[in-house]
């Protein structure tokens, strides 16, 4: 009954004197229960004015998307940088109730126009990156697949953010177009011009120029301009989805930027789901970790980290970071994707 709903603690610094002076008393007058009762009631006011706001009720608890192991295959559309599959494959975004590795694999139509497609993949450990030329609008697929038989998951409630729509100097304008999804999220000072309202088709156009100085760098400290230009959906019962992204005008390449959740949903927790190897080390942020290596004779001066494997109980570290400790100097090896420094157990 005490909790005052509000996102800002400062505003209800005057809340909080009004009340005490409401709470005033004569010590002559009251009882010591009186006395405590007055005393709580005011703590309560106090404690209430800097706690968080509660979760959004209205905000079901759904899957992150976890992109922190990096890309295993990239040939979107066949062109390139790999060969084989034509599609681009991120590896372990989630896992099912069973605990098995969940990969992500998209594809596109013959009509995908490559840009830089060096930059398909994965950008600071938390964004889905694809590249396209301006003047073109692609459909783009994309598939939950079990990691080892490569046959469709589906996923119950999952958030999927699209960043950094904006206009380039040239006039180049990019849209996304969402469809069959339960609920979008979008700044209150969006700066995107919305159409279609449907849970069939909803497209975002941007309207303002940006530049890279602005592209976010983290999906959960999101600037406001950043929030501006991004939306974030909720997809339901899903083993796949279709978006389609569109740039208008000519000018140079764009990025098509990408993630699970995002700072846009302010309430609402991402679902974990453990691995049947849950560790602390398995997780969707870097994780240092501290290694020692024995060199039989027990120097280390010539050892190099390349080849270790790091291991939290039986599980190995995916998504470490070798460090290496030498008596009281701390020695870091070359940051690497985890799939080139950190070899899986056998």
């Amino acid at each position: 009954g005490f909790w005052l709903k509000t996102h800002a603690s400062l505003p209800l610094i005057p809340a909080v004197l009004l009340n005490y002076h409401t709470l005033r008393f004569s010590w002559r007058s009251i009882t010591y229960l009186e006395m405590a009762v007055k005393l709580l009631t005011l703590a309560m006011l106090v404690v209430g004015s800097f706690a968080s706001p509660p979760n959004d009720s209205t905000v079901p608890p759904a899957e992150d998307l976890c992109f922190s192991s990096g890309v295993i295959h990239s040939n979107l559309g066949g062109s390139g940088p790999d060969d084989g599959d034509y599609s681009l494959v991120i590896a372990n975004v989630t896992t099912t109730e069973a605990g098995r590795a969940v990969n992500l694999r998209i594809t596109s139509p013959p009509s995908y126009l490559g840009g830089n497609v060096e930059k398909n993949g994965v950008k600071r450990r938390n964004f889905g990156v694809i590249n396209m030329q301006t003047n073109s609008s692609t459909d783009f697929r994309f598939t939950f697949v079990d990691a080892e038989t490569g046959e469709p998951v589906e996923i119950n409630r999952f958030y999927f953010t699209v960043y950094d729509l904006d206009i380039d100097l040239s006039g180049a304008t990019e849209s996304v177009t969402f469809h069959n999804h339960a609920k979008y999220w979008v700044a209150s000072n969006t700066e995107l011009n919305i159409t279609g309202e449907s849970p069939d088709n909803t497209t975002f156009t941007a309207t303002q120029v940006g530049a890279g100085v602005d592209n976010p760098t983290t999906r959960v400290l999101l600037t406001e301009e950043q929030k501006a230009r991004a939306v974030t959906v909720l997809y339901e019962h899903r083993s796949k989805f279709v978006i389609t992204y569109a740039i208008s005008g000519s000018g140079k390449p764009r990025n098509l930027l990408f993630s699970g959740w995002s700072s846009l949903v302010d309430h609402a927790v991402p679902k974990k789901r453990p691995t049947k190897e849950a560790s602390p080390c398995i997780s969707c942020g870097p994780v240092s970790v501290h290694v020692t290596i024995s060199c039989g004779d027990g120097s280390c001066a010539n050892a190099t980290g390349d080849n270790v494997t790091v291991m939290c109980g039986d599980s190995p570290c995916a998504n470490a970071t070798a460090v290496v400790r030498r008596g009281s100097l701390l020695r870091r090896s070359r940051r690497q994707r985890a799939s080139h420094l950190l070899r899986p157990a056998a």
